[in-house]
C-alpha cells in the first residue's frame, strides 16, 4: 500500500493572499488539463485586485513511468491577465513532484540527490535539484514564454543518472485551453459580480458566493 505526498511545487491557491482579500475562482476541466481563473477582491468593496490563471496541463496516456517512490510528475502554468484581456506569460511555470510512501520498497531517495529535467525541444534540456526548484523553475517559465514548446518532457533523475519518473505534456491543443480560459473566467466573473453586489449593500459575509 503506498500514499501520495506532493513535496514540491505546493498547491496554495486557496489561500487568500491578505487578510484584507477576498478570493473568488472558476474552474474547468476538460481534454487538456484543468484551467482555474483565481481573483482577488477588496473585502469591503468587491473591486478586482488581482487576477491569475492556472494550468494544469493533462499527462499524455501511456507516455512516461513512474518507479516505487515517485508518481509522474505535473506541470502548474501561471499567468496574469493583461488589460486587454489577453494572457500574459507564463509567469510561474511549476514542476510538481510527489513521493509515494511505500512500505517495505527499500530507502526514499532525498530529494537533494533527485534532478528534474525538462525537455522542450527546440530548447538545449533544463535541469535543476528537485529541492533547488526556485532557479530551475524561473528558467522554465522564461522558456516557455519564449519558445512556446509544443511538446514538453519532464524527468526525474537519480543520482546515477536513471530515470526514476517521466510524464509528457501536449501543450498544442490551443484552442481547447483557450475555451478553457474563456469558461474558467466566466465563471470567476460571475462569482465576483455577485460579490460586489452583496458588498455594495452591506451584505458581503466575507467569502466568494458560491457558484
Amino acid at each position: 500500500m503506498r500514499s501520495l505526498i506532493l513535496i514540491s511545487g505546493l498547491l496554495a491557491m486557496a489561500a487568500p493572499a491578505s487578510a484584507q482579500a477576498i478570493q473568488c475562482e472558476g474552474s474547468v476541466e476538460n481534454s487538456v488539463g484543468e484551467v482555474f481563473a483565481t481573483y482577488d477582491l477588496d473585502r469591503s468593496t468587491g473591486k478586482v485586485q488581482k487576477q491569475v490563471v492556472s494550468y494544469v496541463p493533462e499527462r499524455a496516456e501511456g507516455a512516461g513511468v513512474e518507479s516505487d517512490f515517485f508518481p509522474r510528475p505535473r506541470l502548474m502554468f501561471d499567468y496574469r491577465l493583461a488589460e486587454a484581456g489577453q494572457l500574459d506569460g507564463p509567469v510561474v511555470a511549476n514542476v510538481l513532484v510527489g513521493t509515494y510512501s511505500a512500505v517495505g520498497a527499500g530507502k526514499r531517495p532525498s530529494l537533494s540527490e533527485v534532478k528534474v529535467r525538462v525537455l522542450a525541444p527546440p530548447a538545449e534540456p533544463l535541469s535543476w535539484r528537485a529541492s533547488e526548484p526556485s532557479g530551475g523553475e524561473g528558467r522554465f517559465a522564461a522558456l516557455m514564454r519564449e519558445i512556446k514548446p509544443p511538446k514538453v518532457t519532464v524527468e526525474l533523475l537519480g543520482k546515477d543518472g536513471k530515470v526514476l519518473a517521466s510524464a509528457e505534456f501536449d501543450l498544442s491543443k490551443t484552442a481547447q485551453f483557450q475555451k478553457a480560459v474563456t469558461q474558467a473566467r466566466s465563471e470567476a466573473d460571475k462569482r465576483t459580480a455577485a460579490y460586489q453586489k452583496l458588498a455594495a449593500a452591506g451584505k458581503a459575509q466575507g467569502r466568494c458566493p458560491a457558484g
